[in-house]
């Protein structure tokens, strides 16, 4: 289902809803070209991909019911060796835990392909016409998992750069 057709179970999307997703849709396509195309990221260049792909995620809207559309099949290319001159970081699992948590490893070689993935599985929906379950998958990841990634990602990038 298109954008233009989708009328909602719940809280109407508006034009501005629409126009949220579709910046999402050329924030998407920006980040997997340059994983696709470019082996390793200067850190600054990985920081405002990652910064622009999650504040569009961000702004995506709340969808109702995920769409009844397959999921498609996606792998990450495997050229892409990473961020330069840093992958591994400490992260905390569970910031708003109350119980001492030994901090995790966070790897932006693991963040960036995990990123890719999702919003991959989306591109491929949308361009097969499927425009709201693309929107929805979108949102739906960027709440459950990517938007994790990507927020991790940012902080371990901003931490390297100072």
């Amino acid at each position: 289902m298109r954008l233009s057709d989708w009328r909602g179970t719940g809280a109407e999307w508006g034009e501005a809803q629409r126009a949220a997703v579709r910046t999402f849709e050329r924030e998407a396509r920006a980040f997997c070209a340059a994983l696709e195309s470019e082996p390793r990221w200067a850190p600054r260049r990985a920081r405002a991909l990652f910064a622009r792909v999650y504040a569009a995620g961000c702004a995506l809207p709340a969808a109702d019911d995920a769409p009844d559309v397959d999921e498609p099949s996606v792998t990450a290319p495997s050229s892409f060796e990473g961020v330069e001159g840093v992958d591994l970081y400490r992260d905390v699992l569970d910031v708003h835990s109350s119980a001492e948590s030994p901090p995790s490893l966070g790897s932006l070689l693991d963040d960036a392909r995990d990123v890719y993935l999702e919003l991959q599985r989306g591109l491929r929906l949308w361009d097969a016409g499927h425009e709201v379950a693309a929107a929805w998958t979108w949102r739906f990841g960027f709440d459950a998992h990517w938007g994790s990634h990507a927020a991790g990602a940012l902080r371990a990038l901003q931490a390297f750069l100072r």
